[in-house]
């Protein structure tokens, strides 16, 4: 309820000059025109930011109602769901026109007071259907040179909240705040809001707040302060977001923060969880200017982006683009932990902290890895002179394309509706992405980039469609039709190699078209199981197969006496079929020839001397591998909702991807 007192109408705060426009009669002089704001219209503007954050938030879960009161009392919109919007707030606002009367504070009773209390009987849509629900509610007055006033006031405000209704369904008030708003407009001191209670019963509460107007941002801030303290809410600050002119390539990226407002219970929860001290870089107890944001919130805490981070001359999104674009997340900066880096070590060191949206909520993830981040990856002690594979044989472009750039943390299609829960799809993909998966080029024959044919070197990846779609639940026809060209892409590969030189049958099992058939149908017989599609694709591989003619010899009988002579046999050193060492040691594992990863030495204790070994590249990944085993302590995920367009009940999304069989 907003009393229009005879102050609200004087111009009040900065001055703006404007220059008098180009269409104007050449008589005219261009002289400049000077306006100032009155105090009802900064008035007007809290208002209407304070509705705009409950509708944004709350939607209309918690519905606003707005009086008017100068020589009448103006209801300008109820508890209706057609009221709870910004356009008919300034719709009921723009009606009022140019009235300049003047509220009489001196009238017997306080201003208001019945419209007031009309609109407290009525019950709100929710009630409506919901009749058993108490009838609360809290009303916010604004005025000036109210507090002489309240004496009188109280006690007949007190006497009319305990009458019971005049108009039939509606309810009586059960509960009720009072939050008397007045104006300073001639205090010298500093903005300051000073809040006192000045009457409490055991239904309702009368609070009064005395606000020093002395700058244009006094009565916005004091709304914005009722908001934190009425809404529950605080805002967290996303600092140093960089941003990039696109038409300029040697423009400096400028940096600029946005400010999310949300339920306080968000920053609770982090403080319960111990994260938010290593989360936000900045506390309350900071007097710097970054205590007084944008929104006027008093509980705001930072938070700094580091990625991404703008790239030449790309310009950099918007924070909302950024977010909800399919896939992509922001990295938050976040204070270390001063201590091992070890997977012993404390769990918290190892937290990395994503901003990330699913649908219209915005989420704060923690993830745990083994190190954090700014630390080097956990290496088992090895002689960089045993090292003979350098970084540039290692399949790190495939590996980001074909399985980083998939397992990302929102579903993989908006459109699709996934019956599982996160967890357990991520460790899906994982499991499916890792089934057949050589570390490096020479490691295999149609998943590299390069393939020698006829003496020729060619750059080609021969298998690319298939280690990119065979992962998937199932096959668009596209996706299915490119992995049958893939197939006949091989096979005909095959067919136009020559035949070797060297006689024997061991020559011809390890020569490449063999080796690279054996790789096809293992890769194909890795994922056959998923689906129909998958299966089926298999199936059509061993028709064609069958029908292929090598060394006079069908493909489909020299496939699996290349196998058995992989595994069980002793390839000649150096030839193709030698270098699958990857299926050599899954089909081992199945036949029990080799020791599984878990029979690997484990590795040595961070805290242990360094111990210098010999130690081939596939006891290395065993290595890896075992240590991959090592269960993770689970931990309370985060549940807060940062920003939401209605209020919901928060998502547990996570519960600690601990990997292989445990179920926590």
């Amino acid at each position: 309820m907003m009393h229009k007192t005879k102050d609200v109408y004087k111009p009040f705060g900065d001055i703006y000059h404007f220059d008098r426009g180009p269409n104007r009669r050449p008589d005219v002089a261009n002289a400049k025109v000077s306006i100032q704001r009155n105090v009802w219209s900064l008035v007007v503007e809290a208002v209407l930011e304070y509705c705009r954050i409950s509708f944004d938030l709350f939607s209309d879960s918690r519905p606003i109602s707005i009086i008017s009161v100068d020589l009448e009392e103006k209801i300008l919109s109820l508890w209706y769901e057609e009221d709870q919007s910004l356009e008919a707030v300034w719709k009921a606002f723009s009606t009022e026109g140019d009235c300049t009367a003047s509220v009489d504070l001196d009238y017997p009773g306080m201003p208001g007071l019945y419209s007031c209390k009309n609109v407290l009987h009525m019950p709100t849509p929710y009630q409506t259907q919901q009749p058993d629900t108490s009838n609360v509610g809290c009303v916010l007055i604004i005025g000036s040179n109210m507090r002489t006033k309240l004496p009188n006031w109280l006690p007949i405000l007190i006497e009319q909240l305990q009458k019971p209704p005049q108009e039939a369904g509606y309810l009586p008030i059960d509960c009720t705040e009072w939050i008397f708003i007045d104006l300073d407009l001639y205090s010298s001191n500093d903005e300051t809001v000073e809040e006192t209670e000045l009457m409490s019963t055991e239904k309702h509460k009368v609070l009064y707040q005395q606000v020093s107007v002395t700058k244009n941002r006094s009565v916005l801030r004091a709304f914005m302060r009722l908001a934190e303290r009425n809404l529950g809410l605080a805002s967290t600050l996303v600092q140093e977001i960089p941003m990039k002119e696109e038409a300029n390539a040697d423009s400096v990226s400028t940096m600029y923060g946005v400010e999310l407002l949300h339920e306080s219970k968000a920053h609770d929860f982090l403080q319960r969880l111990g994260l938010a001290e290593r989360l936000y870089l900045r506390q309350e107890a900071d007097k710097t200017a970054f205590q007084e944001p944008s929104s006027g919130f008093s509980k705001t805490l930072g938070i700094k982006w580091i990625s991404p981070r703008p790239v030449d001359n790309h310009p950099m999104l918007h924070l909302s683009e950024t977010i909800t674009s399919p896939g992509r997340c922001v990295v938050l900066a976040h204070n270390l932990y001063r201590g091992s880096a070890s997977p012993e070590g404390p769990q918290t060191s190892a937290d990395v902290f994503l901003l990330l949206c699913h649908g219209s909520v915005m989420y704060l993830h923690v993830l745990a890895t083994p190190a954090p981040l700014s630390h080097p990856p956990i290496l088992p002690t090895l002689p960089a002179c045993q090292l003979e594979t350098s970084e540039v044989d290692f399949r790190v472009t495939d590996f980001v394309k074909n399985f980083l750039l998939p397992a990302r943390l929102a579903p993989a299609s908006a459109n699709s509706v996934y019956t599982i829960t996160p967890k357990i799809r991520a460790l899906q993909l994982v499991e499916r992405g890792t089934r057949y998966w050589p570390l490096r080029n020479d490691a295999t024959l149609i998943g590299g980039n390069e393939v020698r044919l006829l003496s020729e070197l060619l750059e080609i990846e021969l298998a690319a469609p298939l280690f990119e779609h065979m992962t998937k639940d199932f096959f668009e026809a596209a996706e299915s039709a490119a992995c049958e060209t893939a197939i006949d892409s091989i096979l005909a590969t095959i067919k136009a190699h020559p035949v070797p030189k060297e006689t024997g049958s061991s020559h011809l099992l390890c020569s490449q078209p063999v080796a690279m058939a054996v790789e096809l149908e293992f890769l194909l017989s890795q994922y056959a199981d998923i689906s129909e599609d998958h299966s089926q694709l298999m199936v059509t591989f061993k028709k064609k197969a069958e029908a292929v003619v090598f060394a006079n010899k069908r493909l489909s009988k020299l496939i699996p006496k290349a196998k058995n002579l992989l595994v069980n046999g002793h390839p000649i050193p150096g030839s193709s079929l030698s270098l699958l060492s990857e299926i050599k040691r899954q089909l081992s594992n199945k036949g029990g020839g080799i020791s599984g990863p878990g029979a690997a030495t484990s590795l040595p204790d961070n805290e242990c001397a360094e111990i210098w070994f010999l130690c081939s590249m596939e006891t290395f990944v065993q290595q890896l591998t075992a240590v991959s085993r090592r269960p993770a302590s689970s931990r309370a995920e985060f549940e807060g909702i940062l920003a939401v367009g209605n209020s919901k009940v928060p998502l547990r999304l996570y519960a600690g991807l601990t990997g292989g069989g445990d179920e926590n």
